[in-house]
C-alpha cells in the first residue's frame, strides 16, 4: 500500500496536470515546430511587419496598392516574372501565358489579375455587386499538368490589421524561398494573395471562376491551403473543407507540423469560420486559422504582428509544399468525410466515417463483455452501478444550474463596477485561460459538493458513480459516432479506455484483492481514460469558448465536470487525510461558557465557604478538525475571488468583449454613429464596451431594446448630418433613382425583401460605363453590396420588391455637434484612457417598388 500512496498516487496527479498544461499549450500558443530556420522566420517576420504599418482594404485604397505592389516586386526580385497585361476575354475571364523564353522554358510567372466579379463567381444571394478585385498570382510551373494552391489575403481589416499580416508574410517568405531554390517541382505550385478576403474571399472567387491562365492553372488545382485569421495569436489550428477531404487529410498527416487538427472544428466554428473552406470546396482543401486574442483582432488594438503566429504560418506552408509539391495528386478528392485529430502535436490520427461506425460497435461489444464477465464474476452490482449513473447525471444538472446563476451573479457585479454593460450579460465573448482555470476549479468544486451529498442519497460508493460515468460516456460515445461523427472522437477515446478498465476490473478484482490485499478500485483505473483525454478536450474547449458566448461556459464546464467526474467522486477519500494535516497546524484557542460550582470564602466570617454556581468563559487550545463544508467553501472563496480579477482585466477600448469584429459592420465598432432613418436623426452607441468610456462625455443616452444600443435624439440641425436629404424616386419603367451625398467615403448595401419577382438587377453610376446584370429566380431576399466610394446614380430592378437602402460614412471626424465635440474633448483630457473614438452616419431608407 505505501508504494501507491509515495508513488503511484503522486504519478496519476503529476500526469494529470501535465496533460491540462500541455493540452492549454497546444490550445493557447500552438506548436511552431517545423523546418523553417531562425533566419527565414526572421525574414516572414519582417515581410509581415511590412504589410502591418497601414490598414490596407477598399476603405484605404491607396495603401491596398502598396501593399500590391510591394508583394510583386518582392517576388520579381526573388527570380518571377512579371506578366503584363493579361487580355480579358468577352466572359470576363483573365487569360495570361506564362513568362517563357524558347531557350530557356516557362518561368515562375507572376500576375495581377484585374477581374469584375461576376454573379456566377459567387455563392449564395449576398452579392458583392460591381466589385473590381486585383489578385496577385504566382504560378511555379511544374513537370506534370496538377497544381497545388497556397492562399493568404492580402487585405488587412479595416482598424489595426496587424495580425492579418502573419499569414501574408510567411506566404511571401515561402513563395521567395521556392523562387530562390530554383527547383522545379512535379506539381505547378500557385501562390494567390487574395484581394478582398475581409469581404467574403472575393479574390479567391475571382481565381477559381474568372482565371483561364497560366495554361488553366486554377483549373488543374487538386490540392489547397487556405491561410485564414481570426486573432491576434494562440495556436494554429486546421481543419479540412467542407466535405471533409479524407484524401488530402490522410496525406498531410504524416507530415504532421505544427497545427493543431481537429474534425470538430468546423462543427464548432460554424459558417463564420468556415466560409474559406466553402470557397475551395469543390477542391480538396485544408483550411488554417487561429484564435487566440479574437477580442483584440480587427480592432485599434491590433497593432503588433505576433512572430510566434508568423513561424507557426510559415512551418504549416513549408510542410503542405513538401507533402504536395511532388507528390501524385491527380486523383485526390473533395469529398469523403473524415475523422481526424492530432495529439500534442506528436502524431495525427484520421479515418472515414465507416471508422466511426467500426468503434462504435467495438464500444458496444466491450460493454457487452463487461456485461457477460460480471455475470461471473460478481466485481460489482449493475444496480449500483446504474444508481451511480444517476448521481452523475443529477450532479451534472445541479451543477450546470449553479454555474448558470454564478455566471449571472458575476456578471452583475461586474456591471456593477463598471467592467461590463449590464444590457450584454448574454453575449460576452471573451474567456482567457486564467478565467477558464479559475471556472473549472469552480464547477468541480460545486460538483463534488453534489456528489457528497447524492452519494448518501443513492446510498452508493464513489466506485458505484465513477463506473456510471462509464456507461453515460459509452452512452454518448456510440449515439455521437452515428449522429455527428467529427465530434465524436473525444468521446470514443475516453469510452474505449474506461470500458476496458470497467473489463479489467470484472476480471481481475478477486484476483487482485487476494494477492495485494486491496480493492483494484484503488487504483482508479477510469482516471487513466480522463487524463489522456484531456489533450483531446482542452482546445475544443478552447474554440468553444471564443466563438461562443461566455455563457457557453455553462456547457463548457458541464464538459469539465463529466471528465472529472472519474476522479472526482472519490473526493471525500481525502478527508482523513486532510484531517491529518489540520491536525498538524497550529492548535487554536476556543472560548466557551460554562457553569461552574465552586466554594466562596464568606468574606465576613473567616474559614467559612459556601458553594457558589456561576458562568465563566473557558479558553481551551484544540486542534483543528478537517470538515468537507469547510474545504470545499474555502476552495470556492478563492475560485470566486480569482473569476472576478482575471474577468476585471479582460476588456478594454477598441477590445470589445461582446461582439466578434464585421467588416461591413465595423462602423459601430468604438464610434459614436448618427443614423437617419428618412424623417430623423438620432446618435447612437452599439458599441456597449465602448459606452463605458463615451458616457463620461455624453449624457442623456438610454439604451434600445429595437436598436440593441444606447440613444438619444439629436437636438442640432438635420444639415450638419445629412446636407441633402436622401431619397428613393419611384419606380420609372425598371429604373430606380437614388439621391444621396457622400458617396465618395460610402459602403452602401440594397436589400431587396420580397423579391420572388425579381429576374434581372443591374446598377447606374457615372463612374462605372461596364455594368453587370444579375440575374435570379425565385429569392425572397436579396443582398447587393456595393464597393467602397461607389458612385450609384439608380438602380434598374426587373420585377416588383422592397427596398431597403443602407449607407455607411466612414469616420466623419469633421461633425461639429455638441455631443461629439464633447467627446473629442473628453478624449484629449484624458491621453491616459488612450482612447481614440470614431463618429460615421448611416443613412437607413426603405420603399417598395
Amino acid at each position: 500500500m505505501k508504494i501507491f500512496k509515495r508513488i503511484y498516487y503522486p504519478v496519476i496527479a503529476a500526469l494529470a496536470v501535465l496533460m491540462l498544461v500541455l493540452g492549454l499549450v497546444d490550445a493557447r500558443v500552438g506548436n511552431s515546430g517545423g523546418n523553417a530556420s531562425a533566419a527565414q522566420v526572421n525574414d516572414a517576420y519582417d515581410y509581415a511587419v511590412r504589410f502591418s504599418e497601414s490598414s490596407h482594404n477598399s476603405f484605404n485604397p491607396d495603401a491596398q496598392e502598396n501593399a500590391r505592389d510591394y508583394i510583386v516586386r518582392t517576388l520579381t526580385e526573388a527570380g518571377a516574372k512579371e506578366v503584363i497585361g493579361g487580355d480579358l476575354d468577352d466572359d470576363g475571364n483573365n487569360t495570361a501565358d506564362y513568362f517563357e523564353r524558347s531557350e530557356e522554358g516557362k518561368y515562375p510567372s507572376v500576375y495581377v489579375q484585374k477581374a469584375k466579379l461576376r454573379r456566377d463567381s459567387q455563392k449564395g444571394n449576398d452579392i458583392a455587386a460591381e466589385y473590381t478585385v486585383e489578385n496577385i498570382i504566382l504560378a511555379i510551373p511544374g513537370t506534370g499538368s496538377d497544381a497545388v494552391l497556397l492562399h493568404a489575403r492580402y487585405d488587412s481589416s479595416y482598424l489595426g490589421g496587424a495580425s492579418d499580416s502573419a499569414a501574408t508574410g510567411a506566404m511571401l517568405k515561402s513563395a521567395v524561398d521556392m523562387l530562390k531554390s530554383g527547383k522545379s517541382p512535379n506539381n505547378t505550385v500557385v501562390y494567390l494573395f487574395g484581394d478582398a478576403g475581409q469581404e467574403g474571399d472575393l479574390g479567391a472567387c475571382a481565381f477559381i471562376n474568372q482565371f483561364a491562365g497560366f495554361d488553366g492553372v486554377a483549373d488543374s488545382v487538386r490540392a489547397v491551403a487556405d491561410f485564414r485569421t481570426a486573432g491576434t495569436g494562440g495556436a494554429l489550428m486546421m481543419y479540412g473543407n467542407e466535405n471533409g477531404a479524407l484524401d488530402i487529410i490522410s496525406k498531410y498527416s504524416s507530415y504532421n507540423g505544427g497545427a493543431y487538427t481537429s474534425s470538430a472544428l468546423p462543427v464548432l466554428m460554424g459558417n463564420g469560420f468556415y466560409a474559406g473552406t466553402k470557397v475551395f470546396g469543390d477542391y480538396a482543401s485544408l483550411t488554417f486559422t487561429n484564435l487566440g486574442g479574437a477580442n483584440k483582432y480587427g480592432t485599434a488594438d491590433d497593432v503588433k504582428v505576433n512572430k510566434s503566429l508568423v513561424e507557426q504560418n510559415l512551418n504549416a506552408m513549408n510542410k503542405f509544399t513538401e507533402c504536395f509539391a511532388n507528390a501524385s495528386v491527380s486523383d485526390m478528392k473533395a469529398d469523403g468525410n473524415a475523422i481526424y485529430f492530432s495529439y500534442l502535436d506528436v502524431f495525427t490520427v484520421n479515418y472515414s466515417n465507416v471508422g466511426a461506425y467500426v468503434i462504435a460497435a467495438v464500444i458496444a461489444a466491450l460493454a457487452i463483455a463487461t456485461v457477460i464477465v460480471n455475470m461471473r464474476t460478481k466485481a460489482f452490482s449493475w444496480g449500483k452501478t446504474l444508481a451511480g449513473a444517476a448521481v452523475q447525471v443529477v450532479s451534472l444538472l445541479g451543477s450546470m444550474l449553479a454555474m448558470l446563476a454564478m455566471y449571472y451573479l458575476f456578471a452583475l457585479l461586474l456591471s456593477g463596477f463598471g467592467v461590463l454593460p449590464f444590457q450584454g450579460l448574454s453575449s460576452i465573448k471573451f474567456a482567457g485561460t486564467g478565467l477558464f482555470v479559475s471556472a473549472t476549479i469552480m464547477a468541480i468544486t460545486v460538483a463534488i459538493a453534489f456528489y457528497i451529498i447524492l452519494k448518501r442519497t443513492f446510498a452508493v460508493k464513489a466506485g458505484d458513480v465513477v463506473r456510471g460515468n462509464v456507461l453515460l460516456f459509452a452512452l454518448a460515445a456510440f449515439i455521437v459516432s452515428f449522429a455527428c461523427p467529427a465530434i465524436s472522437y473525444p468521446l470514443t477515446c475516453v469510452a474505449l479506455f474506461s470500458l476496458a478498465a470497467m473489463l479489467a476490473t470484472a476480471i481481475f478484482k478477486a484476483k487482485f484483492k487476494a494477492k495485494f490485499a486491496m480493492d483494484i478500485d484503488r487504483l482508479f483505473l477510469y482516471a487513466w481514460a480522463a487524463v489522456f483525454a484531456l489533450p483531446l478536450v482542452l482546445p475544443l474547449v478552447f474554440v468553444a469558448q471564443t466563438v461562443f458566448p461566455l455563457l457557453s461556459i455553462v456547457i463548457v464546464m458541464a464538459v469539465m465536470i463529466a471528465l472529472a467526474g472519474f476522479i472526482t467522486p472519490y473526493a471525500d477519500y481525502l478527508k482523513p487525510c486532510l484531517d491529518k494535516l489540520f491536525k498538524k497546524l497550529p492548535m487554536r484557542t476556543v472560548r466557551y461558557e460554562r457553569m461552574v460550582t465552586e466554594k466562596v470564602e464568606d468574606r465576613a466570617k473567616k474559614g467559612k465557604f459556601t458553594e457558589v454556581t456561576s458562568k465563566k468563559i473557558i479558553k481551551e487550545k484544540v486542534a483543528w478538525n478537517y470538515l468537507n463544508r469547510i474545504g470545499l467553501v474555502t476552495v470556492a472563496i478563492i475560485a470566486s475571488v480569482m473569476i472576478m480579477l482575471f474577468s476585471s482585466f479582460s476588456t478594454s477600448f477598441s477590445s470589445s468583449a461582446l461582439d466578434a469584429p464585421e467588416y461591413y459592420n465595423n462602423i459601430y465598432d468604438d464610434s459614436l454613429v448618427y443614423v437617419y432613418d428618412g424623417s430623423s436623426v438620432t446618435a447612437e452607441v452599439h458599441d456597449l464596451i465602448a459606452y463605458d468610456y463615451f458616457r463620461e462625455a455624453i449624457n442623456d443616452m438610454a439604451w434600445n431594446d429595437d436598436k440593441n444600443a444606447y440613444v438619444k435624439s439629436f437636438n442640432g440641425k438635420q444639415s450638419d448630418i445629412i446636407p441633402t436629404t436622401p431619397s428613393i424616386s419611384d419606380k420609372n419603367g425598371n429604373n430606380v433613382k437614388f439621391t444621396t451625398f457622400d458617396l465618395q467615403r460610402s459602403q452602401i448595401t440594397i436589400r431587396l425583401e420580397d423579391a420572388a419577382s425579381v429576374t434581372k438587377v443591374s446598377f447606374d453610376s457615372s463612374s462605372n460605363a461596364n455594368k453587370l446584370e444579375y440575374e435570379f429566380r425565385n429569392n425572397e431576399n436579396i443582398v447587393l453590396r456595393l464597393p467602397y466610394g461607389y458612385e450609384l446614380d439608380g438602380m434598374n430592378i426587373e420585377g416588383n420588391c422592397r427596398i431597403v437602402y443602407e449607407q455607411h460614412i466612414y469616420n466623419q471626424a469633421n461633425l461639429q455637434t455638441v455631443d461629439w465635440q464633447k467627446l473629442i474633448g473628453y478624449a484629449a483630457g484624458n491621453p491616459k484612457d488612450n482612447i481614440t473614438p470614431r463618429s460615421g452616419i448611416v443613412i437607413k431608407l426603405s420603399k417598395s417598388v
